[in-house]
């Protein structure tokens, strides 16, 4: 027992100096540090966890046992009277104690194990190594978000559904950049205007043309959709909302209605924003059909309200952003569509592209390699991109994705005899070939038309 109440000790201590790093505190955190002794070279926080994260779930576990949130702290002075002891106070005191020649703090229990976090025995003053290419208010990739006891709700019941969509918003880098993606300039450019210049957009129009609020993203499967929703997670610093159906529909009747109202109103506290749907038509299918369910119509009316409604365009509203992706755009409801401003055609990539893509996993891949093994293995690609991509017509960037994959996995069967004796893998046409062979287009002529012939009356 008295290990893991050492062992919470020094997490709580760790946990205060990463928070003041990323606040911005360097000195603070350095003095920390130096007072307590902490072995930094030895420990790294883990993933998933920090104080806001554990204040989080300590409220939600609190709510749900008393059925009220805690109080973390209160004024001493109520009514005149003086209620219990400021915490400057307390400091005077431990500083009044203080013994010149020991440390200042003080601790429960014996001394620690050598090699312990906390060496309790070290004289030497720390030294606090931070490098040049850290930003010390961003030590980890996770975006840092409001705690949600800051947007007023009407019951616990909303709040609980609060949480749940909580839980969706991407708050881990996902490493995705606009050059990742090959093409797709239009799309690119209207995702820049929405969210990246939207100052420069707002500053220039003013009220008079407000930037987009909504754009669809549709066309054959593996063409880029999701893709470029993970650029905008990644590039246009928003608080992403990464959401599927089976994160709002419930079982319970009004259930889903209300989720979808929580969803807009945390969007909007959290603002700027973006609502990502994928595979839309799931959720926004036509209204006409007489098999659909009283549940998805209510959820539907409550989405097209949330989009577009009586109060939706008060210049007082918060910027939120959707962004939709559906592999079927005819089967979606027509208010729906109307009210995303912007539908842009995913099309399978041109043979320009396709080269591009071709060349862009290849060196990824190769990159890959050499980063994992420290420089000891290597890819090396002896490949007439332009013949690979004539050779491809009407592959996806799926596709293609898994073409390169394909081949390095058959070269590597073929070259593989002895683990330590294998370094370098040479891809040439004759490995691509046998990979064709094997990978073939998801997309189909007739699906391809198909959209070619909606894009005219859809595409705006």
């Amino acid at each position: 027992e008295e290990k893991r109440v050492d062992n919470r000790e020094k997490a709580m201590l760790l946990f205060t100096f990463q928070l003041l790093l990323d606040k911005g505190y360097v000195d603070t955190a350095a003095s920390l540090a130096s007072e307590f002794s902490l072995s930094l070279d030895q420990y790294t926080i883990c993933e998933n966890i920090d104080l806001n994260s554990i204040f989080i779930d300590f409220e939600a576990y609190y709510n749900m046992r008393f059925q009220r949130y805690p109080q973390y702290f209160k004024k001493i002075s109520a009514g005149g009277a003086t209620v219990g002891e400021s915490l400057l106070m307390k400091l005077s005191k431990k500083n009044g104690g203080r013994n010149n020649t020991g440390s200042s703090r003080l601790r429960r229990g014996g001394p620690m194990a050598d090699g312990d976090l906390l060496s309790a025995n070290s004289s030497e003053p720390l030294e606090l190594n931070i490098s040049n290419n850290v930003n010390p208010r961003c030590c980890n990739n996770e975006k840092l978000l409001k705690p949600i006891s800051g947007l007023e709700f009407g019951n616990d019941e909303m709040r609980y559904f609060a949480d749940i969509i909580q839980r969706e918003i991407v708050v881990q880098d996902l490493e995705t950049k606009w050059d990742d993606i090959i093409g797709l300039e239009n799309a690119k450019m209207i995702l820049m205007e929405s969210m990246v210049y939207r100052n420069e957009f707002t500053e220039f129009f003013g009220d008079a043309l407000p930037p987009w609020k909504g754009l669809l993203l549709y066309g054959p499967v593996g063409t880029g959709k999701t893709m470029l929703a993970r650029a905008v997670a990644s590039e246009c610093g928003t608080t992403f909302f990464n959401i599927s159906t089976a994160c709002l529909v419930s079982k319970w009747r009004g259930d889903s209605e209300k989720m979808m109202k929580v969803l807009f109103d945390l969007a909007r506290y959290h603002a700027p924003s973006t609502i990502f749907f994928d595979e839309f038509d799931a959720l926004a299918s036509n209204r006409d059909t007489s098999s659909e369910s009283d549940a998805s119509r209510r959820l539907k009316s409550e989405l097209l309200q949330q989009m577009d409604g009586l109060l939706t365009n008060c210049e007082s509203q918060p910027p939120v952003f959707i962004l939709a992706a559906t592999n079927l755009p005819w089967e979606l409801d027509p208010a729906v569509v109307r009210r995303l401003e912007k539908r842009v055609y995913i099309p399978v990539p041109n043979t320009q592209e396709r080269a591009g893509i071709l060349k862009h996993h290849f060196a990824k891949t190769a990159q890959g390699v050499a980063r994992n093994s420290k420089g000891k293995n290597s890819i090396v690609c002896n490949l007439d991109f332009e013949a690979v991509a004539n050779a491809t017509v009407g592959y996806s960037g799926s596709d293609l994705q898994h073409v390169v994959k394909e081949a390095v996995v058959l070269k590597f069967r073929e070259t593989f005899q002895d683990k330590s004796k294998l370094r370098k893998l040479i891809i040439d046409s004759q490995d691509v070939a046998r990979a064709l062979k094997n990978v073939s287009s998801t997309v189909k002529a007739e699906q391809d038309k198909k959209f070619k012939n909606l894009e005219s009356s859809f595409t705006t």
